[in-house]
């Protein structure tokens, strides 16, 4: 009795855990092909068996002694029965670490290799056409980064080609220098905006994402606000719609009123207008002057021109020929 169950539990951490988790990880929001989720579960089957075999031998080598002819006697509780069994040379333990460290090395470069292609790929696809009143996701990047200049974030303010002194300039907002190279690590880089008088906020971090920016920052909507994190954001309110090309992105509330506008301006230098929430403070940026709170009853209320033509699936990446600053 002993023995039976000791050998289906064996066969069972061997073959069955190694199965059971590949399939949970089809229901993650994070595998989204078909291919990817067959190779990944592939790997993680791999490492897994091979690491359970090598944890089972590990086990065995604890509890059972080794004879000369190469043959181990488990050690057993009281009610179980000897059980020989042969023990792993070195070369067989070193084949079960090479194929676990390579299959493990293999989940993390191919999820590299794929994740972030994928994140670039989708956000440089048009607009997919959404029907009825379904709610909508942001996916959008910015350009590439130029690694050789600082990146610049201004919350509020305008660009004009040519200014009153006959070169490119951008007027108000709050302006924040970002290191480039800090972009690029884990923790991102932290954008601190300010009403140009004592009160800052850290509201925003600067990312990159295969050598694109993104910005995090929180929009105000109408019940929750809008969190847009790596490029990618939650589910927009009912009826509210964006649109975007591939140097500017846009929200709009379900009366085409300007919420969010975020808009590249060459080199590394990029202006975020509208309501944005940050804790429990709303703040506000239009296209003059320096930020400023308001209620949060004033969603949508930022007197912003729309940069784009609407509703998106009929006009996706349309700039709108009338907007002017």
């Amino acid at each position: 009795m002993g023995s039976g169950v000791y050998e289906l539990a064996k066969w069972a951490i061997r073959f069955v855990v190694p199965s059971v988790v590949p399939m949970i990880l089809c229901f993650t929001t994070w595998i989204r092909t078909a291919p990817f989720l067959i190779v990944l579960g592939m790997l993680t089957c791999v490492f897994l068996f091979t690491l359970f075999w090598f944890l089972e031998s590990c086990w065995e080598k604890r509890f059972r002694k080794r004879p000369a002819d190469n043959n181990r006697t488990l050690v057993v509780p009281i009610g179980y029965k000897e059980l020989p069994q042969k023990a792993l040379t070195r070369t067989e333990s070193a084949t079960l670490w090479i194929i676990g460290g390579a299959s493990l090395v293999g989940m993390v470069i191919f999820y590299n290799l794929h994740h972030v292609p994928t994140k670039i790929d989708n956000a440089q696809k048009p607009m997919p056409i959404i029907t009825g009143n379904e709610p909508k996701r942001i996916s959008w990047l910015l350009p590439e980064i130029d690694e050789d200049h600082p990146y610049i974030v201004f919350f509020g303010g305008h660009y004009q080609k040519k200014s009153e002194f006959g070169s490119p300039m951008i007027y108000g907002g709050s302006r924040a220098v970002v290191d480039s190279f800090q972009m690029g690590r884990k923790q991102g880089a932290s954008v601190i905006i300010s009403n140009g008088q004592y009160t800052v906020w850290p509201a925003m971090v600067a990312r990159s994402i295969g050598g694109r920016a993104c910005i995090d920052v929180h929009v105000s909507g109408s019940r929750a606000p809008i969190e847009i994190e790596n490029g990618e954001s939650t589910l927009l309110p009912e009826y509210w719609d964006w649109n975007s090309d591939t140097t500017a992105m846009e929200i709009v509330d379900d009366q085409t009123r300007v919420v969010f506008q975020e808009e590249f301006i060459p080199t590394n230098q990029v202006i975020l207008r509208g309501d944005i929430q940050y804790e429990n403070t709303m703040i506000d940026a239009g296209d003059y002057g320096w930020p400023t709170t308001k209620p949060h009853i004033m969603v949508g209320d930022t007197g912003l021109r729309p940069l784009f033509l609407y509703p998106s699936e009929r006009h996706p990446a349309k700039r709108n020929p009338n907007y002017t600053p």
